[in-house]
């Protein structure tokens, strides 16, 4: 994963707390490259509060749940995933390309992220 240059600033100066800002994921289905000056995703097809949170801060990792009901992932390919700050817009936490995108036909989706924070 590439953390965007807005990203990598923030969390520089408060890398535990800064994803508790990013309260929305977003799912598209584009498979092309990131680039750390992206602030959206390629083709979003679907915005939603993220499910969950779990922090583990001893080992540096940060889990987020994200579920896509059956009737939004119908039909779709999900290949990039997004956490955002906002509803529609915003900031742009980080996107991840899938390494094999996936159709789905009224199945719910339920992605996690592990975003692991080193700092040396």
């Amino acid at each position: 994963m590439v953390l965007t240059n807005n990203t990598l600033t923030i969390v520089r100066e408060a890398f535990v707390d800064y994803f508790d800002n990013f309260d929305y994921a977003a799912v598209g289905d584009s498979i092309t490259s990131f680039n750390t000056s992206q602030t959206t995703l390629v083709n979003e097809f679907y915005r939603n509060l993220v499910y969950s949170v779990s922090k583990d801060l001893p080992n540096g990792n940060y889990d987020i749940t994200i579920i896509i009901p059956a009737t939004q992932s119908n039909g779709h390919t999900i290949a990039e995933v997004g956490i955002f700050d906002a509803t529609s817009g915003g900031n742009m936490g980080f996107r991840e390309v899938l390494s094999t995108p996936k159709s789905f036909v009224l199945e719910e989706v339920r992605i996690i992220f592990r975003i692991n924070v080193a700092v040396s």
